[in-house]
């Protein structure tokens, strides 16, 4: 995966739990995870992540773990 489309996750609101590790995403967009209110554990490691969009995590009132370990 290199890119994820705005609200992708849009059906998906009771969703606590999104690993999207070991993939070749390089831009977080600020609309991505607005849909995710319950989202609690968000994994984003090992991409290569170069961009983060202010606000982009904005919407995760719920969430506990965040996880960029190896995001080049």
């Amino acid at each position: 995966i290199e890119t994820i489309e705005d609200l992708a996750f849009t059906s998906l609101e009771k969703l606590k739990y999104l690993d999207i590790e070991n993939n070749n995403i390089k831009i977080v967009n600020k609309n991505i995870f607005v849909p995710l209110k319950s989202l609690k554990t968000l994994s984003l490691k090992s991409n290569s992540i170069e961009q983060i969009d202010d606000y982009a995590f904005y919407n995760l009132s719920q969430l506990k773990t965040l996880d960029l370990f190896n995001t080049i």
